[in-house]
């Protein structure tokens, strides 16, 4: 196994896109894995996280033919340094690259799913937090919606409770998901309620 491992963290650098460098490093001569492991976590400075991902999947991508560059220079140490003997760490890194690539996918698509979509069980599951606000803004926007349709049929008692649902609900909802145009929507609604039509 490779003695390389994982710096703990740094700002801004995600944990995955860190865990790619390592993958991608310890692939490399071992004289060789200091330079290139800082030179590699500074280009991830500043990217985005999905840009941090991609750019660890192509180091990965990246590392067998620098590794066999670097073998074909000149050995200014022992031959030690130039042994493989890391063929089994072939198949490891690769699983571990479609894992995190896997898990990361599924997650950030989780992420952007909403209640009909299929990945929602997942989104439940990983953001529990968000898929409470989105399922809740749903239930506002439906119960104002509701409310609304009942006060120009003239159904103010219906209207209002209608209100009060969807005034119970509106804490859950977070800024995100719309919190403040609902509660704006709310709001002028019952205005309305309160305001008699002449």
């Amino acid at each position: 196994m490779s003695d390389y491992e994982a710096p703990q963290g740094r700002a801004g650098i995600t944990k995955i896109a860190l865990g790619l460098v390592a993958v991608s490093v310890s692939l490399l001569p071992r004289d060789q894995r200091d330079r290139y492991s800082e030179e590699f976590r500074s280009e991830l400075v500043g990217l985005s996280a999905v840009s941090q991902m991609r750019y660890g999947i192509n180091l990965i991508r990246a590392s067998w033919p620098l590794r066999r560059g670097l073998l074909a220079q000149p050995a200014e140490c022992s031959g030690d340094s130039q042994r493989s003997g890391i063929g089994f760490l072939i198949p490891l890194a690769s699983a571990t690259v479609v894992l995190a690539v896997s898990f990361t996918a599924v997650s950030l698509a989780a992420r952007e799913a909403r209640p009909e979509d299929a990945l929602w069980s997942v989104t439940k599951v990983i953001y529990s937090e968000h898929a409470v606000s989105v399922e809740s803004a749903v239930v506002v926007r439906i119960d104002l919606d509701s409310a609304q349709e009942k006060l120009k049929d003239g159904r103010v008692a219906e209207a209002r409770e209608a209100l009060d649902k969807a005034g119970a609900n509106l804490p859950n909802v977070s800024v995100d998901d719309g919190q403040g145009d609902l509660s704006s929507k709310h709001a002028e609604l019952l205005d309305q309620l309160e305001t008699p039509t002449p």
